[in-house]
């Protein structure tokens, strides 16, 4: 089982940039030797979501590419409730970190130009590491329910999306396809020796209470705003 809870935000953000510049270094030297060219791009909705993302597209022959993106996750959330009969206070604050890895194969049947515009077809393969830390910040009732949470999550899927040259080196593409996914997580209370005892305690406590931003198994969309810079 994949986690990356002992990694630290600007120990990811280091390994992620030397990355990038590492593609962007190799894919200049490329271009200056007459090779196919490339584009550095990060995911424009991911900003929105606490999911920042750099990638790299590279140009294999004039119908297909492969693309690697990679990113951090991180961001944090707080809910509050007063209880109207008993004036009870129930709150929490919940934080992510983690990384995600998306590799990426292309074809495009039409491209227009060796910017490679237009429309494609894409097959995906998706890893998204998380751990997200609650902070029972209102522990009375059945007690402080404070959790960590690990959670990975494996996707596969298919896009079928449309890139336009903006001109002046850059370019912008949407794409939406479904992803099936598969998850596996872990749970470790603060204040309870069992996952099953916590989750039973954290059930009774915050029932009324949704908890955002996890990814369950099955069947889901995959979209977004890609803005790339051509080398």
């Amino acid at each position: 089982m994949l986690y990356f809870s002992g990694m630290k935000l600007n120990q990811l953000t280091a390994a992620l940039t030397l990355c990038v510049c590492a593609l962007a270094t190799t894919a200049s030297v490329a271009s200056a030797q007459g090779d196919h060219k490339g584009t550095i791009k990060t995911n424009f909705f991911g900003w929105f979501a606490g999911q920042y993302q750099l990638g790299y597209e590279h140009v294999l022959n004039e119908h297909m590419t492969v693309q690697l993106m990679a990113g951090i996750l991180d961001g944090g959330t707080s809910q509050s409730m007063l209880d109207s009969l008993t004036l009870a206070a129930y709150a929490f604050e919940q934080n992510k970190s983690g990384v995600i890895i998306i590799p990426e194969f292309r074809y495009y049947p039409s491209p227009s130009s060796t910017n490679m515009e237009g429309l494609y077809f894409a097959g995906f393969g998706r890893l998204r590491a998380s751990t997200w830390d609650l902070d029972d910040t209102g522990a009375i009732g059945v007690g402080d329910v404070s959790r960590e949470e690990k959670r990975t999550v494996f996707s596969a899927g298919a896009l079928l999306g449309y890139s336009y040259y903006l001109g002046n080196g850059f370019n912008a593409e949407i794409f939406a396809g479904p992803q099936f996914k598969a998850v596996s997580s872990s749970r470790e209370y603060a204040n309870y020796p069992t996952e099953s005892e916590g989750n039973a305690a954290f059930a009774s406590k915050f029932a009324d209470f949704s908890i955002a931003g996890l990814e369950n198994e099955g069947i889901g969309l995959r979209f977004g705003l890609n803005i790339g810079f051509g080398l």
